[in-house]
C-alpha cells in the first residue's frame, strides 16, 4: 500500500450511479499495484474521463485515465486496472534527461486500447518507500512527455538495454523488492553466447541446426582452428550489436583478421603465429567464442541472415511475430544495421530464392525458432515475454541457428513494410502483461 496523504478519484456521473458511487463517498480503490482508501468525486470535463487525484506528501499529481478504462467494483473495491511499468534503464540521470524509446508509443497506445495504462521509468526512480514511480508518457499523439509520479504497477516489463545495467544496485533492487511484493517481472535478463549454445547443443532435434562453436582458451585450442584452414569467427560471449566481433580468413600471406568496434572495420594481414597471439590476447580480457563461418545466401549481392522476432500470447505460447532478412554491408564483418546492415521482409528474400517455397521455410523458422525459445527457457528459467533468434540459410540449403537474444532490438520493424508488426508486437506485449497482472503472484492485498 502506498503512502499518499489523500486519493480522489474523480469518475464520469453515469459511471458513478451504475457502480453505486455517490459524491464524495470513501471506497477502497486498487489502482495498479495500489491499494488504500480514497474519495469519489464527479468529473466536471464531458466525456468518459476518469482522473486520480494523488496528493502525496511532497506534490499533487493528476493522472488522466483514457476513456477505453472503465473501472469496476470487484468485492467492495473501485478497481481502476492493472498497469504495466517499462523499465527502460538504470539511472535517470546517466542519461542527461529523460527519454522515451521509439517504441514506446506503441505500447502507450496498445495499453489504451486494451485497458491497461503503460509508463516508462527509471530503476532510480522507483520510490519504495511511498510505493510510486516517476513514470512518462504520452498521452496523446503529438504531445510532449509526461513525467508524473504514478502507483506501483502490478507488472514489470523489463527493457534495460545494457548488460552492464542489468547488473548495477537500482536494477537489482527492482528485481529484489518486486519479488519480495508479489510483483511480476518478465524479459529479467539477458543470455549469453556460450550457455545459449550448450543448452541448445544437449537438444538432439535442435543441435543440427548449430554452427561448430568452442569457448575460446588456450592458444593450443586457438591453433587448432588455425591449422584446420577455415574461416571462422570470434564472438564475445556477453556481446551485442556486432561489437567486439573478429573474423579470421585464410590469406596467400598468411591470415586475414578484421574487427568491428565503435561502428567501424579494421582489417589487416598477418602471420600465423600473429593470429594466435592476437586472439589469445583478447580472452584476458573478456570471454570469447569460437564458430565457424557459414557461407550464407545473397540477396542483391549482399550476405543476408534472418531475425526472427517471437513472444508469448496470452497463453503463454511461443508465437513468431515477424521475420525479417538483414543483409551484411560489403564492407562490414556483420549484418548489423550499425555497421551498415540493410533490412528487408524476410517474405521478400524467400520469394526470391524459394518461389513458391517461401512459406515453407517462414514455418520452418517459426517451428524451429519457437523450439529454441521452449529449450533455452526450460532450463534458464525465469519468465521470457520475448526473443530475437538470428537464423540463416547457406549456400547448400541448410538452415543455421547462430544467436538468441533475450531482448532484442526493433531496428526490423523500422521497414515500412513491418511497421504493422510493430502494431502486433506491442498488443502482444500488452496480452502477456495481463496474463500476469492479476495472477496469485500479482495480487496484493
Amino acid at each position: 500500500m502506498g503512502h499518499a496523504d489523500s486519493v480522489i478519484v474523480t469518475l464520469p456521473l453515469p459511471w458513478a450511479r451504475e457502480l453505486g458511487i455517490a459524491p464524495g463517498e470513501m471506497t477502497q480503490l486498487r489502482f495498479g499495484h495500489w491499494r488504500g482508501p480514497a474519495q469519489v468525486d464527479y468529473a466536471r470535463n464531458p466525456g468518459n474521463s476518469v482522473e486520480v487525484i494523488w496528493n502525496w506528501p511532497d506534490t499533487q499529481e493528476r493522472i488522466p485515465i483514457p476513456s477505453h478504462h472503465k473501472p469496476r467494483q470487484v468485492r467492495g473495491v473501485l478497481d481502476l486496472g492493472p498497469v504495466l511499468a517499462v523499465l527502460i534503464g538504470a539511472k535517470a540521470k546517466d542519461v542527461g534527461h529523460r527519454r522515451i524509446p521509439r517504441w514506446a508509443p506503441s505500447l502507450f497506445r496498445a495499453g489504451n486500447q486494451k485497458g491497461m495504462p503503460v509508463y516508462v521509468c527509471y530503476a532510480d526512480e522507483i520510490d519504495w518507500q511511498y510505493g510510486r514511480v516517476r513514470g512518462g508518457r504520452r498521452w496523446r499523439p503529438g504531445t510532449g512527455v509526461d513525467w508524473q509520479w504514478w502507483p506501483l504497477p502490478d507488472v514489470i516489463y523489463n527493457r534495460v538495454p545494457h548488460r552492464w545495467e542489468e547488473d548495477l544496485a537500482p536494477v537489482k533492487q527492482v528485481k529484489t523488492e518486486a519479488e519480495q511484493r508479489g510483483i511480476a517481472v518478465f524479459n529479467s535478463g539477458f543470455l549469453d553466447k556460450w550457455s545459449t549454445f550448450r543448452i541448445l547443443h544437449r537438444v538432439s532435434h535442435l543441435r543440427r541446426f548449430l554452427p561448430r562453436t568452442e569457448r575460446m582458451g588456450d592458444p593450443g585450442a586457438i591453433g587448432a582452428w588455425v591449422q584446420a584452414g577455415r574461416a571462422f569467427f570470434a564472438k564475445p560471449v556477453h556481446g551485442s550489436l556486432g561489437e567486439g566481433l573478429v573474423f579470421c580468413e585464410p590469406h596467400p600471406d598468411g591470415w586475414r583478421i578484421g574487427t568491428q568496434q565503435e561502428g567501424r572495420v579494421q582489417r589487416a594481414v598477418v602471420s600465423q603465429e600473429r593470429l594466435i597471439h592476437k586472439l589469445t590476447a583478447l580472452t584476458s580480457r573478456r570471454a570469447y567464442l569460437l564458430q565457424e563461418k557459414i557461407e550464407l545466401k545473397t540477396y542483391h549481392g549482399r550476405k543476408v541472415d534472418f531475425r526472427v522476432h517471437l513472444q508469448k500470447d496470452r497463453h503463454g505460447r511461443w508465437r513468431m511475430v515477424a521475420a525479417a532478412g538483414k543483409g551484411a554491408h560489403p564492407e562490414a564483418l556483420s549484418t548489423h544495421v550499425r555497421f551498415g546492415g540493410t533490412v528487408w521482409p524476410a517474405e521478400e528474400i524467400l520469394s526470391h530464392w524459394f518461389a513458391h517455397d517461401s512459406d515453407t521455410w517462414l514455418n520452418r523458422f517459426s517451428d524451429v525458432g519457437c523450439a529454441v525459445a521452449r529449450s533455452l527457457e526450460r532450463v534458464v528459467g525465469g519468465n521470457f515475454g520475448e526473443m530475437g533468434l538470428d537464423m540463416g540459410i547457406c549456400t547448400e540449403g541448410r538452415l543455421w541457428m547462430f544467436e538468441a537474444n533475450a531482448k532484442p532490438g526493433h531496428h526490423i520493424f523500422h521497414h515500412p513494410e513491418l511497421k504493422g508488426r510493430r502494431t502486433q508486437w506491442a498488443q502482444m506485449v500488452i496480452d502477456y502483461a495481463s496474463r500476469w497482472s492479476r495472477s496469485p503472484r500479482g495480487m496484493t492485498e
